[in-house]
């Protein structure tokens, strides 16, 4: 780390304390876990980690976040209303994708931590503000709740049935312009 700058050292740091905590949490349950031995754990200082995240549940939300801006980038997915079947569709495969940190979590009654991420990648609250935002997190929580009942239920359908799912039966009588 001597050579590493300081942007370099913070997302050296940032990367340790969040492979750390997904590995921890396949061992013990996630509310047992003190920041203090994720922080021994990842071999990095209480201080470098209240640097970057309030909370261990931020490091989760943080992760989630990224991994979704990721694949909303490759799938160019700001280019689809969020009731576009595409849009929908690569939601459900994105969950999907984050099966082994959903089935963690769900069991553990986390199901909290992924929702906090979801009410600001839905309706993009850590890139913009606006009225619209009120729909889109409208939306965020429905197809939340949709998704922990698929997850809940084993993912029995496909990624595509769920969509079909979705716009035939939930957004049937919706359609909100700029979404």
């Amino acid at each position: 780390m001597k050579n590493m700058n300081n942007a370099e050292k913070n997302s050296y740091v940032k990367n340790q304390i969040t492979n750390t905590l997904l590995e921890m949490i396949k061992k013990q349950p996630f509310a047992q876990i003190a920041v203090r031995d994720l922080c021994n754990e990842a071999g990095v200082g209480r201080a470098s980690f209240y640097r970057n995240y309030e909370t261990k549940e931020d490091v989760l939300t943080a992760y989630i976040i990224k991994q979704w801006r990721e694949y909303e980038k490759q799938n160019r997915l700001k280019e689809y209303n969020l009731d576009n079947m595409i849009r929908v569709q690569s939601y459900f495969e994105f969950c999907y994708s984050m099966r082994p940190l959903n089935d963690t979590l769900i069991p553990q009654k986390q199901e909290g931590l992924i929702l906090k991420a979801y009410e600001i990648i839905m309706p993009n609250l850590d890139q913009e503000e606006s009225n619209e935002s009120f729909a889109m997190s409208y939306m965020a929580f429905g197809l939340f709740g949709v998704f922990i009942k698929w997850a809940k239920s084993g993912y029995q359908q496909t990624p595509k049935e769920m969509a079909e799912i979705v716009i035939t039966e939930v957004f049937k009588n919706y359609h909100i312009e700029g979404l």
